[in-house]
């Protein structure tokens, strides 16, 4: 039997390649499809075998990845959660998040100097941080739970750790509103000269009824696009008193919006404001609105960008009809900040006294008390350097030691398609059979968890997603360290184009690769696995030199003396050059089979 990598065309790499489709047969024999009413079991990736033990060098059995959404730290934080976000997590309500599909940390005990012996209760969401200050308080008030002031800490670089209390970081040169590569987007340090922080106030003149023109660039340089009065809901409808700031109809709108929310405490859905009062997620302005050039999901972009000061909202006018305007995903942005060092290169925080500003605070309003967090002790050992940017995935911490619970979130499908997931260790291998997730209406995937543990190969991990109807990719790495600086993984850095040695190509395990393991792009290649049970289906993958899983996957059966031959990949010479991997598992013994081969100019 002869079985082709491919057959359809897969854009991603751009290859003109054909790929085998996914058939019924795989998810059968695999984990199979996982619809929402599934999402609580666990998912086994690579149970591994004592054999697969020992060539990976693992101590303990089982690599698990699974489904299961980071547990909420408090049922008032589930409430909360619940009131807007359960109907979209259902898609039982076409809308953007309010929070996030689901935590993206555990609860943290973090220093607050007037909170219940100096700590409070906290979790991180996509879109912000819950808060509990006073644990002793009414849990039915709407301000039990409460939101950090996390916009005015990162354009600052201001922690709170206290009502007067402030630890002097960095401001964060985090995009506010693309895909984390963009170059040329601005970021928080570029609205410090234009919002209202604990460095100074920058208040605006009333411009109601008059269209949003302004414009801001990287460098925080301020400008004006005539143009952009062609774009619809641009004018100015409400002017804050306080912060003396503008905010523009679309946003405004969107502050104001009722629908359906989840009321817990009777299990029904009912029609009310989705924030309630108008700031209760957001906090007042503290910037203007200013137009930037943006990069979203690889495409440039108008977007109306907004400051305020718990949330970052975005309004892009071509985007899609009724997800045109958006909260920013500034808890992950903070989270990695704090956690990860994100945005600059961190130096030791010193805590420095700063006075108030006229910035009103949730000492003279009940939306919510100043933001804060904890700092982390990062291990000054590990290496997080080498980390490619990911696309289209957001993973939370992207780097940490091994026993850490890595968090998933991807965008780019269809809505309601099926999505597979792969892991690829730092040697290309893929990790098991793959499973399903259903993307959501908004064509996202999110609450996919890696738990690793401290025997883990340390490198460049990388999570594959790929939609089984759109054959949308997306991607993210993450960085697996130990206490000492994280050896190189072998095969696990993609070659500069133009490097022709053929010495780097790691030895195949368990496979024979044919005419050789080096070539240039138009070679056929072909591989032939052993040590399979005989006739059980094997899964077969091919992994790319930048660690992504090339396409759905498909099986073959093995002989009876349990080899799985035939199976072959046509390379091209317009194919990214470097180290591949063609991964071959057997899905009743487990067993695994690994071909290393590399394109050369």
């Amino acid at each position: 039997m002869h079985t082709s990598l491919y057959k359809r065309t897969f854009p991603y790499l751009a290859l003109g390649a054909l790929l085998v489709p996914l058939g019924s047969n795989w998810t059968d024999a695999m984990a199979g499809p996982i619809s929402s009413a599934d999402a609580s079991r666990q998912l086994h990736v690579a149970p591994l075998t004592g054999a697969e033990m020992a060539v990976m060098s693992l101590s303990r059995e089982g690599y698990v990845v699974n489904q299961q959404p980071v547990p909420f730290a408090s049922p008032a934080f589930q409430r909360v959660w619940e009131r807007n976000d359960k109907l979209v997590a259902s898609s039982q309500v076409p809308r953007s998040w309010y929070w996030g599909p689901a935590p993206i940390s555990a609860g943290l005990q973090e220093d607050y100097a007037e909170g219940q012996g100096g700590k409070r209760l906290v979790q991180y969401f996509d879109k912000s941080r819950m808060e509990i200050n006073n644990p002793g308080g009414d849990t039915n008030s709407p301000f039990y739970v409460t939101n950090g002031l996390l916009t005015v800490e990162l354009i600052s670089g201001q922690m709170q750790t206290g009502n007067n209390a402030y630890v002097t970081r960095y401001p964060a040169a985090i995009p506010m509103a693309s895909d984390s590569d963009d170059t040329n987007a601005p970021t928080y340090v570029s609205f410090q000269n234009v919002s209202n922080t604990p460095l100074g106030d920058h208040p605006a003149n009333a411009q109601m009824n008059k269209p949003v023109t302004a414009t801001i660039a990287r460098n925080g340089q301020v400008g004006d696009d005539q143009t952009k009065i062609t774009y619809p809901k641009t004018t100015v409808s409400y002017f804050d008193p306080t912060t003396k700031h503008n905010v523009p109809q679309a946003i405004w709108e969107f502050l104001n919006d009722q629908g359906p929310v989840y009321d817990s405490a009777t299990g029904k859905t009912v029609n009310a404001r989705l924030s309630d009062p108008w700031f209760y997620a957001t906090g007042l302005p503290i910037s203007e609105a200013y137009w930037a050039r943006v990069k979203i999901a690889g495409q440039q972009q108008d977007v109306l960008i907004q400051a305020f000061e718990r949330r970052t909202v975005t309004y892009t006018p071509n985007g899609v009809p009724g997800f045109k305007v958006q909260m920013g995903n500034i808890g992950q942005h903070y989270y990695d900040w704090r956690y990860k060092n994100a945005g600059q290169s961190a130096t030791p925080p010193t805590a420095v006294p700063v006075s108030p500003t006229s910035i009103a605070t949730a000492t003279s309003r009940p939306t919510a008390p100043p933001a804060t967090t904890a700092t982390p002790v990062p291990n000054p050992a590990a290496d997080c350097s080498g980390i490619p940017a990911s696309q289209n995935v957001t993973v939370s911490p992207n780097c940490g030691r091994g026993g850490t619970v890595f968090v998933f979130s991807g965008g780019g499908f269809q809505g309601g398609e099926k999505v597979g997931i792969y892991v690829t260790a730092p040697d290309q291998s893929v990790l098991g059979a793959p499973f399903q997730a259903d993307a959501d209406s908004n064509g996202r995937v999110g609450g996919i968890s890696l738990s690793s543990t401290p025997d883990f190969p340390t490198g460049i991990w990388a999570i594959t997603m790929e939609g089984t109807s759109s054959h949308n990719k997306a991607i993210g790495y993450f960085k697996i360290t130990s206490n000492a600086p994280a050896p190189t993984p072998v095969g696990g850095s993609t070659p500069p184009p133009g490097a022709s040695s053929c010495s780097d190509v790691p030895a195949s395990r368990n496979m024979v690769v044919r005419p050789n393991n080096c070539s240039r792009g138009g070679t056929l290649f072909s591989f032939a696995g052993t040590g399979f049970k005989g006739g059980e289906l094997v899964g077969v993958y091919l992994t790319a030199p930048d660690q992504s899983v090339i396409g759905a996957p498909f099986q073959v059966n093995s002989d009876g003396n349990g080899n799985a031959e035939g199976v072959s990949f046509q390379t091209s010479a317009g194919f990214p050059l470097g180290i591949y991997a063609l991964t071959m598992e057997g899905t009743q013994s487990h067993s695994v089979a690994v071909g290393y081969f590399k394109l050369i100019p």
